[in-house]
This record gives C-alpha cells, structure tokens and sequence, in this order.
C-alpha cells in the first residue's frame, strides 16, 4: 500500500469513527451509542458497585442476586 493510499484510508477511518450514523435510522444509532456507553460504564465501575446495584434491582424479587448473566459454556457435544 503507497503512502498516499495510508493516508487516505487513515482519514477516512477516522472521520467515520468520529461521524457514526451506521444506519439510516436515529433511534437505532441513538441506542447503539447508548448501549455502548453503558458497556464502558460497565468496564469502569468496581464488582462490588456491580453487585450492589444488582441487589437495589432486585430487591422484592426472592431470586438470588446475579451481577452476571448466565451462559452456556461451550457448544454441545455431539452424539454419535
């Protein structure tokens, strides 16, 4: 790739970053950055803050206090 092309497709990447509207909708570009913020939030904040906050959401419930959601670990395994 010659300098010119770097320096073109850097631009253009980062003027893409900077100006995001993926879709033609507002509202989904609009959840996205907000679905995207709370996940940095979620990175920033302590477990403890995490699981304190899951215990406030919870609280009447008489379900157990889960600051993660549960998954499947792994793909099945196949019969034979």
């Amino acid at each position: 790739m010659t300098l010119g092309l770097r320096r073109a497709f850097a631009s253009t990447t980062e003027f893409r970053s900077a100006h995001v509207p993926t879709s033609k909708n507002p509202a989904k570009d609009s959840l996205r950055q907000e679905q995207k913020q709370q996940r940095r939030d979620d990175r920033e904040t302590p477990h403890d803050e995490q699981l304190h906050k899951a215990l406030e959401d919870t609280f009447p419930a008489s379900d157990p206090v889960a600051a993660q959601v549960a998954v499947k670990p792994g793909a099945p395994k196949k019969r034979q």
